[in-house]
């Protein structure tokens, strides 16, 4: 075999050599790339910013894992066990010995019904109102840091609804959460509806009682 042959030979070897390396390092680079979008796909997903409006129909948070069944360490209480249209109802998500959370959605809802009702107002920068259906239907958490309170006020409909009660959903760490966390029954009184009523009843009255007193 002549001298010039020798180095095609080698060349085209040395040509085959660079080319497995290449294959070799591009399916490296997806592999890496895969594996990163496995890590921080699902942090990025944990919404840590509260913003989650993605879960409104659900209240479960995007962590790949499912709700823990254990009773929750925590627990929604109300200001009252009444209402009527447009009452204002203190609601306050506690923790039980001092179990802290990160993360938390609550709802008013009636029955079974999925739909949240009322609007929330927030009290401080621990919660951020989010639009569920309608402006302000869910309250959620601004940020991953550690709470044993938080306290809202959500504002009733102005129609009958009937009776309801408030649902949450909260993350003690991510991936441990628990759902369908329930308050009380909140009765539905029509309290609201009320006082215009007897104020009518009482102008009324007055007018008759003094229509009469001048005859």
């Amino acid at each position: 075999m002549r001298p010039n042959r020798f180095a095609e030979v080698a060349q085209h070897r040395n040509l085959q050599k660079e080319e497995v390396l290449q294959q070799r390092m591009e399916s490296s680079v997806k592999n890496f790339v895969v594996i990163l979008a496995a890590i921080f796909i699902p942090c990025t997903a944990a919404y840590p910013n509260g913003l989650v409006t993605d879960s409104c129909n659900t209240m479960e948070p995007n962590h790949g894992t499912t709700a823990q069944t254990s009773a929750a360490p925590y627990t929604l209480q109300l200001s009252t066990t009444t209402y009527g249209p447009e009452s204002i109802v203190q609601v306050t998500l506690v923790a039980s010995s001092d179990t802290q959370f990160k993360g938390f959605m609550i709802q008013a809802h009636a029955g079974n019904n999925n739909t949240p009702l009322g609007t929330f107002r927030t009290k401080n920068q621990d919660a951020q109102l989010l639009k569920c259906t309608t402006d302000a239907a869910a309250v959620s958490h601004t940020s991953s840091s550690q709470k044993t309170k938080v306290e809202v006020e959500w504002v009733a409909p102005k129609a009958n609804i009937s009776n309801l009660h408030f649902r949450a959903t909260v993350v003690q760490v991510r991936p441990t959460y628990w759902m369908n966390i329930a308050s009380q029954d909140l009765i539905y009184n029509g309290g609201s509806h009320l006082v215009p009523a007897l104020k009518l009843i009482l102008i009324g009255t007055a007018i008759v009682i003094f229509t009469l007193l001048r005859v």
